[in-house]
């Protein structure tokens, strides 16, 4: 569906892209491309969007000075309903990359804020949740860094479905544990974990879960780094839904990662890919998205 530096996408691509249809280097999209696209849902870097432009640009569900997704920016966005100096998106935003359910790093949300803020489905860093505040933030669906959780807290936490640092589960343990859906040696969530974990279906080494492992932060769906998949390896891995040498989702990768339909160098994925960090409803940077 399209492949990365000189590669052809019948939906688009980025930087030197040569697209079936406006065959041209910094390519016209109609769904939108990278560097001086136009896209009709937003773009990025020096994108320019028929409802709102780069740096003070306005869109109604939100841009950015380097504007990706139209569902969540990044820097300094202005959203039409919540305008701020880092942009507020009503689905949240992020200063490098950008999730509709929930950000981090320097994310303003319109329901929870960065550092001390709150976000019904949680936050990073020091996220204070309106049911269980706390310093170290609490949410009852969990958070990341120095997040507590309900059901579980980190560093001695007892979780019931797991935890992350040094924590205990009432089915595993921390290191060399055994999770009956997977752990690892710092394991974080219950389907999926990162490092040493040792799963009873899949045991290994670096852990292989079915669902999934990585290195640093977990993800159910996909991860990252020194990932081990059943579906596909890390470097130059191959899954069915796509890996990379740093793969993080399974509905797009980044780097080296070959793809089983539309294999090559720099990972092809038939949802898009990315150099950085890849989401499935677009990407950033050099990342190649079908639509």
């Amino acid at each position: 569906m399209g492949n990365r530096a000189q590669g052809i996408h019948p939906m688009g691509n980025s930087a030197c892209r040569i697209h079936p249809i406006f065959k041209e280097a910094q390519v016209i999209h109609p769904m939108g491309n990278r560097g001086h696209g136009i896209h009709s849902l937003g773009n990025g870097a020096q994108g320019i969007h028929p409802m709102s432009n780069r740096a003070q640009g306005i869109h109604p569900m939100g841009n950015g000075a380097q504007s990706i997704h139209p569902i969540g920016n990044r820097a300094c966005g202005i959203h039409p309903i919540c305008k701020g100096a880092h942009g507020i998106h009503p689905m949240g935003n992020r200063a490098q990359v950008i999730h509709p359910i929930g950000n981090r790093a320097q994310d303003i949300h319109p329901i929870g804020y960065r550092a001390q803020g709150i976000h019904p489905m949680g936050n990073g860093a020091q996220s204070i949740h309106p049911i269980c505040k706390g310093a170290h933030g609490i949410h009852p669906m969990g958070n990341r860094a120095q997040d507590i959780h309900p059901m579980g807290y980190r560093a001695q936490g007892i979780h019931t479905m797991g935890n992350g640092a040094q924590s205990i589960h009432p089915m595993s343990n921390r290191a060399q544990g055994i999770h009956p859906i997977g752990n690892g040696a710092q394991s974080i969530h219950p389907i999926g974990n990162r490092a040493c974990g040792i799963h009873p279906i899949c045991k290994g080494a670096q852990g292989i879960h079915p669902m999934g492992n990585r290195a640093q932060v977990i993800h159910p769906m996909g991860n990252r780094a020194q990932d081990i998949h059943p579906m596909g390896y890390r470097a130059q891995g191959i899954h069915i839904m796509g890996n990379g040498a740093q793969s993080i989702h399974p509905i797009g990768n980044r780097a080296c990662g070959i793809h089983p339909i539309c294999k090559g160098a720099q990972g092809i994925h038939i949802m898009g890919n990315r150099a950085q960090v890849i989401h499935p409803m677009g990407n950033r940077a050099q990342d190649i998205h079908p639509i």
